[in-house]
């Protein structure tokens, strides 16, 4: 069976969405267990909108704020599960299509636009 699927075919759970009673997240299975979550690392982010610093950190913050919600607390199992996939995952296509346009200022402006464009037309079909 999928490692991503649990034995119970009825519902679907991801293996690292952190759960009662601490809700803490093992960063460091989810880095050792998917290959595309290092090369958030590094990765820019424009510094007007996410001055926090590199899509990991910003992953890893859109994720702990999440898993503190007590709004997603509240959830089904299932639903927490597909709510800290879909965080988990919502930049991982940024280090395959961002790039560093020109410098403002003396900060870099840093494009994702041409992500939503190209997925927007993938999804049209």
């Amino acid at each position: 069976m999928n490692a991503l699927l649990s034995d119970d075919t009825t519902t679907w759970t991801f293996p690292f969405c952190p759960d009662a009673p601490n809700r803490s997240i093992d960063w460091d299975k989810i880095q050792t267990h998917f290959d595309w979550f290092n090369n958030l690392k590094g990765c820019q982010q424009d510094p007007i909108y996410h001055a926090e610093g590199d899509v990991l950190i910003h992953t890893k913050m859109v994720c702990e704020a999440l898993v503190s919600s007590p709004n997603w607390q509240q959830l089904s199992q299932q639903d927490r599960s597909i709510v800290f996939a879909a965080a988990l995952l919502h930049d991982v296509a940024k280090p395959a299509f961002t790039k560093i346009e020109e410098m403002v200022e003396l900060v870099p402006k840093v494009t994702a636009a041409k992500v939503r464009e190209w997925q927007g037309k993938s999804y049209q079909h």
